[in-house]
């Protein structure tokens, strides 16, 4: 079992903006992905890490930071997508 403590993530409906004829990554979620690579270095054990490679189960756990309602399936997206880009999983 990996345990990883996150900043709340960004929607998936605010990650990503278009712009001049392309899509880019938005700046909170460029953000949110550096906080999430801040905590999972200093988080994860020291020495190799393996990355699982097959089917995996993944339990989040969102505290919601203000009172505004959210709908989970936006949020678990971005942090599936940082878990592939970290290499804790091979694909989400």
């Amino acid at each position: 079992m990996i345990r990883i403590e996150l900043p709340f993530p960004v929607s998936v409906n605010r990650a990503w903006r278009a712009g001049r004829g392309r899509v880019f990554k938005s700046k909170p979620y460029v953000r949110w992905l550096a906080a999430a690579d801040g905590e999972w270095m200093v988080q994860k054990a020291p020495g190799r890490f393996k990355t699982i490679e097959g089917p995996f189960r993944a339990q989040l756990k969102l505290s919601r930071p203000d009172r505004r309602s959210r709908d989970c399936d936006n949020l678990t997206k971005g942090v599936l997508d940082w878990a592939q880009h970290a290499g804790i999983i091979a694909n989400d």
